[in-house]
């Protein structure tokens, strides 16, 4: 009060007046911020007015209330801040705690495309946006095969009305979505008329620091997100966005009766042609009711393939609850809604299996029992009913619970040390004491990498491969596939593909840019947070023998250390007269570059590996690379590099 009293600025006094409103909490505090909000110069503030009200009404444990003013908040917020992002975390964790978990998703999903990676809470809502993006997608899928069979047991007539429905709605959607691009538009504009450009979303959601779109993690893994929950899981191919695709063979196939001649001859050609090319543009326009009819699923084979979807996505659903959100009743209800839906579904072994682990947990062994007789009676040849068949599993998996933390802690400690045969006899153990323990991938993964450091690169990728094909959705199985791709490229380096035709291409690029530029006037950049990289260079050899298993070597180094980080690698084998290169992008800054060179140099393999190809490493800017190979040599580089100090 004694602030607003002094008359100070008007966004000073904008922030006086809602903190001494939200701390009143009254309803004549309630008042007053709505006329705040109605107020036309706190336009560009809404978020802060409408989140206010909001927390007024937690504070009376009136969630109702209390999203319906976060909603407003986030709805009505001009740009993609802090402030905005504070509101969709508050309103995610309310539908969180309400079990609301699709609502919750978009919530979090938002606020960490905002948020940075130095916000403290930045990785648990990395976590809940990813994880409930999983779900969202089953769930997505399951309401719109619902939906589409619903429409598809109707008449024709009642159909074309649910349609035209739908298709008055995106009408009038558009229209609103057109009239607030406008009305952005129009308050876009200065005090002179120029209108002002807000790149932010470009940029990296506000964030001053952040990069353009491609290089930010956060904005691209939240674009894969957004697409998966439009869209679902479409293989990349032509005409991507039909599931199922119109084609007018279809209607013209070797047993029609119909003398096509005859038709061609009576309509004309081009009638026919005109006619092929409406109903096509109708089948893509989603304003025609035939780009909604050609999807519903109408005979046998496509309800089947519809149930399908249905069946996995339920399936999928299951677990996310159970192993990742950790909601076991969420998880019991669509394991039974599963059952309920398709009594003989392939996944049912598993759902007995864990209805199986549940009661025995319990200490229900007569439920227990009757799971167990299930899965022997119906699937007597699966793993399962080899495992519930001995009479002493269960204090088995007892056994194991206990001890698989403490077993892998002590196989990482091993494989940390560079004591591999530790490593792969506690793979061994674990394999055949606790084959179902969650941490196998993870038990996988070292002997894989324990299988590298020991034997050859043909053993190594058939661990990897193993992997893959046992735990492919795994974390593990994830690192593994990128591995196996490494190792892929690098057979091609080997086959003699040569990759350093973009390096060629790109230093006659730079040398026709500079060739009218003076030496005197080129010099190496200052500059040291921007994009870096890390080149380690050897003699050249007639065999790239070394090149390739320096290559394998620093690859297997990242994966083995670096859990979240991805580096890219490219190697040149004419990098300059003398030296072949591999390159290792991935960094923001030099002194990121120079804490990995560190590294690289103090473990034991790879520095004495270098210090064996007489390797010599070089941490360098982007700009300054391009001027090492069109304009400089190292030596000059190093030069310049030692004047610095």
């Amino acid at each position: 009060k004694q602030v607003v009293k002094m008359q100070p600025t008007e966004v000073l006094e904008f922030n006086a007046k809602l903190r001494m409103n939200i701390l009143d909490g009254s309803p004549k505090a309630v008042k007053r911020l709505n006329r705040m909000a109605k107020d036309y110069k706190n336009k560009d503030r809404l978020e802060l007015v409408y989140g206010a009200l909001g927390d007024i009404y937690m504070q009376r444990k009136d969630t109702a209330e209390a999203l319906k003013n976060y909603d407003l908040a986030i709805t009505q917020a001009t740009q993609a801040s802090e402030e905005k992002a504070a509101v969709l975390v508050r309103a995610g964790d309310i539908y969180y705690e309400q079990r609301n978990y699709v609502k919750a998703h978009p919530c979090y999903q938002e606020a960490s495309g905002i948020y940075t990676a130095e916000y403290e809470d930045y990785p648990r809502i990395r976590k809940l946006a990813d994880m409930l993006g999983e779900l969202t997608v089953e769930y997505n899928t399951i309401q719109q095969q619902d939906s589409l069979q619903r429409v598809a047991s109707l008449p024709k007539d009642s159909q074309l009305v649910i349609i035209n429905k739908i298709i008055e709605d995106l009408k009038v959607q558009e229209a609103k979505e057109a009239e607030e691009v406008k009305r952005k538009a129009r308050s876009d504009f200065d005090d002179e008329g120029l209108l002002s450009v807000n790149t932010s979303n470009m940029l990296g959601g506000g964030n001053q620091n952040a990069d353009w779109y491609f290089y930010n993690a956060n904005l691209m893994r939240q674009g894969k997100q957004d697409f998966n929950r439009k869209w679902g899981n479409r293989q990349l191919e032509d005409d991507w966005r039909h599931s199922q695709k119109m084609v007018m063979t279809t209607f013209m196939s070797d047993e029609t009766d119909y003398d096509m001649t005859e038709v061609t001859d009576s309509v004309g050609k081009d009638s026919i042609s005109e006619a092929a090319q409406q109903l096509s543009a109708q089948s893509n326009d989603p304003h025609e009711p035939q780009y909604y009819l050609k999807n519903l699923p109408v005979t046998e084979e496509q309800i089947n393939a519809s149930n399908d979807l249905i069946e996995n996505s339920l399936y999928k659903m299951a677990y996310i609850y159970q192993d990742k959100i950790e909601d076991q009743q969420m998880a019991t209800e669509t394991f039974s809604e599963l059952f309920r839906r398709f009594p003989e579904s392939n996944h049912l072994v598993g759902i007995y299996f864990e209805h199986y682990l549940s009661a025995m947990r319990k200490g229900n062994t007569a439920e227990a029992e009757k799971f167990a007789n299930l899965i022997i009676s119906q699937y007597p040849d699966s793993e399962e009913a080899k495992i519930v068949s001995q009479p002493d599993y269960f204090s088995r998996i007892q056994y194991a619970e206990q001890i698989e933390d403490s077993l892998y802690e002590a196989t990482y400690h091993a494989y940390m040390k560079g004591n591999y045969p530790e490593v792969k006899s506690n793979t061994n153990f674990a394999e055949k004491e606790i084959p179902m323990t969650k941490l196998m991938p993870r038990f996988l993964f070292l002997n894989a990498v324990a299988v590298a450091k020991t034997e050859n690169q043909d053993n190594f990728v058939e661990k990897l491969r193993d992997l893959v094909a046992r735990y492919p959705e795994s974390e593990m199985g994830s690192m593994a596939k990128d591995m196996l791709a490494m190792m892929n490229q690098e057979m091609e380096v080997q086959q003699g593909i040569s990759d350093n035709s973009e390096l060629i291409n790109l230093r006659s690029e730079q040398q026709n840019e500079t060739d009218s530029i003076t030496e005197s006037e080129i010099t190496w950049s200052d500059e040291q947070n921007v994009r870096s990289f890390v080149v380690i260079t050897i003699l050249k050899e007639e065999e790239p023998t070394k090149l390739n298993n320096l290559l394998y070597q620093v690859a297997l180094f990242n994966f083995s250390q670096f859990l979240i980080k991805e580096f890219d690698m490219e190697t040149s084998e004419n990098f300059n007269t003398e030296l072949s290169a591999l390159k290792i992008s991935g960094f923001e800054s030099i002194d990121e570059a120079k804490w990995y060179t560190d590294l690289l140099q103090n473990n034991l393999d790879l520095s004495q590996l270098l210090k064996e190809y007489n390797a010599k490493i070089i941490c360098i800017t982007e700009v300054n690379y391009h001027l090492l190979i069109t304009r400089f040599s190292i030596k000059e580089y190093n030069k310049w590099l030692s004047s610095k100090k």
